[in-house]
């Protein structure tokens, strides 16, 4: 009976105080939200260490502070570094995909593309599933098929200027 109880009591500690104390200790359960003005100055920090493409230039106002419904607006942490890797990177697929542009052009502006993978955008915020498919995508580009991303931009790069 001793026995029994020892495996009881060890089990309740593996499986219900171990997990508590931890999650207690890692997370708060409060969701640490931004406003949109914290959004923007995060936003603008990140656009700051980028260059976008020549020709494109950075939105006066690229976050929302009220939604269409006339709600206020609250972001997740990361979501202003996130959208502006993202517009930055819709600057560069946009030459990258540019037919008016010579080859050397289009090659220069591809490093820019490629460069993604070491932005928070792709580091960060991209959920791990999708990463196969950016990484396949910028593998054709790299190859010299540029189809997907074409595609990927027509898709995604709806604030292009």
């Amino acid at each position: 009976m001793k026995g029994y109880r020892l495996i009881l009591i060890c089990s309740f500690v593996l499986i219900v105080v171990i997990p508590i104390t931890y999650y207690s200790m890692a997370y708060d359960g409060r969701f640490k939200a931004l406003s949109p003005e914290e959004t923007l100055e995060e936003y603008r920090i990140e656009a700051e260490s980028l260059t976008l493409a020549p020709g494109w230039e950075w939105p006066e106002s690229p976050v929302l502070s009220k939604a269409p419904d006339g709600n206020d607006i609250m972001y997740e942490r990361g979501w202003g570094k996130q959208e502006a890797d993202f517009y930055w990177f819709c600057s560069w697929i946009s030459r990258t995909i540019d037919p008016q542009l010579s080859k050397t052009e289009q090659q220069k502006a591809l490093k820019n593309v490629l460069s993604i993978r070491t932005k928070y955008f792709y580091t960060t915020a991209l959920a791990d599933e999708s990463k196969p498919f950016f990484d396949q995508m910028l593998q054709k580009a790299s190859d010299g098929n540029m189809e997907d991303l074409r595609e990927y931009y027509e898709l995604n790069c709806s604030k292009a200027p």
